[in-house]
């Protein structure tokens, strides 16, 4: 399923809702936009991207930032640019293969 910015802000408010009935949120969510790219939402409300890739045979994980600075079109980018680095033989996170 590939995100939008409705969706997401609909999670958003619908968490901030139960928070403020009194549940008590125990477990962080994802929400997937596909080739990598998800959207942590954490129990407290707080949302961060997160993008999974492979570079050199192993899986990696990198934050891309906070969603409240980061709107989805950027974390597309931001996921098509860490595409091409490794395309490039150049890992996102810095470290050496």
């Amino acid at each position: 399923m590939f995100l939008t910015d409705a969706y997401i802000k609909k999670q958003l408010r619908e968490l901030n809702a139960r928070k403020l009935s009194g549940e008590i949120i125990e477990k962080d969510s994802r929400l997937s936009d596909g080739s990598g790219l998800y959207l942590l939402i954490k129990s407290n409300g707080s949302a961060y991207w997160r993008l999974r890739y492979r570079f050199n045979g192993e899986d990696r994980l990198i934050s891309l930032g906070e969603y409240k600075y980061i709107p989805l079109a950027l974390a597309r980018e931001k996921r098509e640019e860490v595409k091409r680095n490794i395309a490039r033989g150049i890992d996102p996170r810095g470290d050496e293969g």
